[in-house]
């Protein structure tokens, strides 16, 4: 996720990366656009220190580019109307300061399931199920035991299918800004991606996440 550093957000970003989240932190709303239109977040959090038009020009532009980016406003006490502006603007989600950590992770994780599901209770392709709120995974009605990186990788591949994921965004995705990655975290793609293979394989499940090569890959 990304996170407006200072200001009511920034202080936030610690106990989400404790929390088990991947976050980065973009120092005012010019490099949140920025990083936005070079990246895809699953959750965007933005504190109000932004001005109220540049705000509401901030939210439509990151709406245009990816639809399913979830968008939680942290802010001070403000008017009803204000937040229903924001809300309106594309605002998924509006927390008021004191904020509690424990909640907004709830918050974000709850806003990411429902724009991922957009309504549907799992995610499926050919003969696999993923139930994101049991994080359990099967195949021909036989439950398939994968490792976190590995739920989470086939988690990304079913929420993009018909899509080519490049390597470099399927680590950012897994470890954060690729950019400060070295080049075993490639291998270990390669690596989560041979095994999860395999244990669809040996559960029943016909191949479906095919390689692109010298790019990545693409489940159809």
């Amino acid at each position: 996720m990304l996170i407006l550093d200072g200001g009511p957000a920034g202080s936030l970003a610690k106990p989400l990366v404790a929390d088990g989240f991947i976050v980065e932190r973009a120092a005012d709303s010019r490099t949140v656009g920025e990083q936005c239109a070079l990246y895809y977040y699953d959750v965007v959090v933005l504190g109000i220190e932004i001005p109220m038009d540049g705000l509401v020009a901030l939210l439509e532009e990151i709406k245009g580019r990816h639809a399913g980016t979830g968008i939680i406003i942290v802010s001070g006490p403000v008017p009803v109307q204000f937040k229903v502006e924001m809300l309106l603007a594309g605002a998924d989600d509006y927390l008021v300061c004191p904020v509690d950590p424990g909640e907004l992770s709830a918050r974000i994780k709850t806003l990411v399931r429902r724009c991922a599901m957009r309504g549907a209770s799992e995610l499926s392709f050919n003969e696999v199920k993923l139930n994101p709120l049991s994080r359990d995974v099967r195949c021909c009605g036989q439950a398939v035991n994968l490792t976190r990186k590995e739920y989470e990788l086939l988690f990304y591949f079913l929420r993009n299918t018909d899509r080519v994921l490049t390597h470099e965004m399927i680590a950012e995705y897994l470890w954060g800004d690729w950019k400060s990655l070295t080049a075993d975290c490639f291998d270990f793609i390669y690596s989560h991606i041979k095994n999860i293979r395999k244990k669809l394989s040996r559960a029943g499940a016909s191949p479906f996440i095919n390689t692109v090569y010298g790019v990545g890959y693409i489940v159809r």
